[in-house]
């Protein structure tokens, strides 16, 4: 009979593996975020203030938008932090990204 402790060891290296191997150069990983090129820039220069309530802190990040839908914001590392269904209203609003973590979006810089 095997322990908690052994099965959540097994669940966790078996989610470990499976996103190892999904993992390439355009997919997410497991932070949210998306490798990207240097080069490759929001195509509308958008800055947005944000607040990441998992850290409690606040950032000025490049955002791509589509219409009133984010997409994605520009990591101070260069990667993107993807999102899906995020609607903001005069560029406000509550989303979540791709990895689960709340960001309150609260204007244009």
């Amino acid at each position: 009979m095997s322990s908690p402790r052994a099965a959540a060891i097994l669940t966790l290296s078996a989610l470990l593996l499976s996103t190892l191997a999904c993992a390439g150069p355009d997919t997410q990983s497991a932070d949210g975020t998306t490798p990207s090129a240097a080069s490759e820039e929001p195509s509308d220069g958008l800055q947005l203030t944000v607040f990441n309530s998992t850290t409690g802190d606040y950032y000025t990040l490049a955002a791509e938008m589509e219409g009133a839908a984010l997409l994605r914001l520009r990591a101070e590392d260069g990667s993107w932090i993807e999102f899906s269904a995020c609607e903001l209203d005069a560029l406000y609003g509550i989303c979540i990204d791709k990895a689960g973590q709340e960001w309150e979006i609260e204007g244009e810089e």
